[in-house]
């Protein structure tokens, strides 16, 4: 998710970012903003992407924008203010901070939030790839075996 509505990204471009867990920030002053805009990342997935949660962060960075003229942004920008933040609690949220002159075509490169998948997830696909790889090798035997 990116948090910054005012810069430009070409597509096809790249560049290098510094990456940092939203919860080292604890303690500094832009952790309230980050722990904010954390939770409305989290919430972008059980919601269908609705555009609104990002309007919503890109209002937590600035204050300037108008949610207004997006349904339910200011509804999401109040429950994410609303919300009481623990230390460490989005420690699997990362913030991925733009190095400046690394773009590759002259954009402006934008801070943007990701999230590492939960243990549990990666243990659900492992588990589902290695039931797949059975079930094939299974079949393939099965195809493969002389006929009596």
């Amino acid at each position: 998710m990116c948090v910054t509505l005012a810069n430009q990204i070409i597509p096809g471009e790249t560049w290098q970012a510094n990456r940092y867990s939203v919860a080292s920030l604890w303690g500094t002053a832009n952790a309230p903003q980050f722990d904010e805009a954390a939770w409305l990342l989290k919430q972008e997935k059980p919601n269908n992407n609705e555009p609104a949660i990002n309007w919503a962060a890109w209002a937590v960075f600035d204050q300037s924008i108008d949610l207004s003229q997006v349904i339910g942004a200011g509804n999401w920008l109040t429950a994410a203010q609303s919300q009481v933040y623990a230390q460490g609690q989005f420690a699997d949220v990362f913030v991925y901070d733009p190095i400046p002159g690394t773009q590759s075509r002259g954009g402006t490169p934008q801070v943007f939030l990701g999230s590492t998948p939960e243990p549990s997830t990666l243990l659900m696909v492992g588990s589902g790839l290695l039931g797949l790889g059975g079930w094939l090798r299974r079949k393939l035997l099965v195809l493969t075996s002389p006929t009596a």
